[in-house]
């Protein structure tokens, strides 16, 4: 249970945000200078406390560059409070704002060591290995804000040099709470009960769930950093379509599940892909901007593709069932899946030319005959469902 100094340290912090959000940065400055000075500011660190004050007054973030990349925002029992411009991209435009989070990072489970994986696949590994820190949010401000904000912060939109070697922030709560809202709902149209309460079972439970779609999400992250690597491929203007998007996606993922199935049980490499197909299939699936133009809808039907391809689903009526119900059963359903997104990311590597990265993910492709069965047994089964329950 938090002390009453725990909370107080809270609360001043959230006075600054919402200061920075009613204009008035400088006054927010006041706040965490004070709160530093205050034995309540032990909790966030002093000293960060002190440069995150120095920067609103400045309306210069690049002091943080360095303490974000070495994880130095965070307090000693997790507690952070992090303000600067961060931009969102959405519908083909870019909003940057000055936004800011409170929160603290929750306790969580190390990965295994990877890279020496992606070397023995790969030949080689694109840089340092991303970062997911699963976090509870307190409260936040500008494009962070509310239900319509940032449940996934990525590090590179900040506005400060090299903000891209930092840690990308999960807000767990917002993520189980959007799935919960509907994606359990969407689960259970799209598939059997069997299939249904198997992928439901991976992620219930509070601690438990949290755990396993956090290891989803960090995999998935390792999964960018393979091949050319995702930094490097964003640098380069390599991913300006949504489909090119999509596949970079898709490829992360696939190449996710490969390393579950090299580094853990077929349990545990069993509910990370439950934990995957839940979002992937109830949420990114489900998304407004469609087949034509969305790319976590285009991710899901790769998905979906890969699925029926390796025979692990098969239709009941109108629904999806899977061949094998089972933990094992559901890290065999990806092994088509893997294999082409290792294929793809050693065909990435081969080329001589970064533009030929259009070339091999424009090469995937989607029979009609897929995308009929995708839009009735995965999408049309759902719509409304967001409305509804909303």
């Amino acid at each position: 249970m938090a002390s009453q100094s725990f909370r107080r340290a809270v609360t001043k912090a959230r006075r600054a945000l919402r200061l920075v959000e009613g204009g008035e940065p400088e006054a927010a400055a006041i706040v965490l200078e004070k709160l530093a000075a205050n034995r309540d500011g032990r909790h966030f660190g002093r000293h960060w406390l002190q440069l995150q004050a120095c920067c609103l007054k400045r309306g210069d973030f690049r002091a943080i560059s360095e303490p974000f990349r070495m994880l130095r925002f965070i307090g000693p029992q997790g507690l952070f409070i992090l303000i600067g411009p961060y931009t969102t991209r959405r519908g083909g435009g870019a909003s940057m704002q000055l936004s800011g989070m409170v929160g603290r990072v929750l306790p969580h489970a190390a990965l295994p060591e990877l890279t020496g994986h992606l070397e023995a696949l790969f030949g080689m590994v694109a840089g340092p290995l991303p970062r997911v820190l699963p976090v509870r949010r307190y409260a936040s401000i500008g494009t962070l804000a509310g239900e319509a904000g940032e449940a996934f912060v990525v590090p590179n939109e900040w506005g400060w040099p090299d903000s891209a070697d930092g840690p990308a922030l999960n807000d767990m709560r917002e993520q189980r709470r959007r799935f919960q809202a509907a994606g359990r709902e969407c689960i259970r149209r799209i598939f059997t009960e069997p299939g249904a309460s198997l992928l439901l079972n991976a992620i219930e439970g509070e601690d438990a769930g949290i755990e396993v779609q956090q290891r989803e999400y960090a995999m998935h992250d390792i999964g960018h950093a393979s091949g050319i690597g995702l930094r490097r491929k964003l640098a380069d203007g390599l991913l300006s379509t949504f489909w090119m998007r999509s596949v970079e996606e898709w490829r992360a993922d696939g190449v996710a599940f490969e390393l579950a199935a090299r580094t853990g049980s077929q349990e545990a490499a069993g509910k990370l892909v439950a934990a995957n197909l839940c979002v992937r299939l109830g949420i990114d699936a489900q998304r407004g901007g469609g087949i034509e133009r969305d790319t976590d809808v285009n991710v899901s039907l790769l998905t979906f593709d890969r699925l029926l391809k390796a025979g692990a689903i098969r239709i009941v009526g109108r629904r999806l069932a899977f061949e094998e119900s089972t933990w094992a059963g559901l890290a065999r359903a990806v092994e088509v899946m893997r294999t082409d997104a290792v294929h793809l990311t050693r065909e990435e590597l081969r080329c001589e030319h970064l533009l030929g990265l259009h070339r091999l993910y424009g090469g995937l492709e989607v029979q009609p005959a897929t995308l009929e069965l995708f839009r009735g047994l995965v999408v049309d089964v759902c719509s409304g469902v967001y409305r509804e329950l909303a």
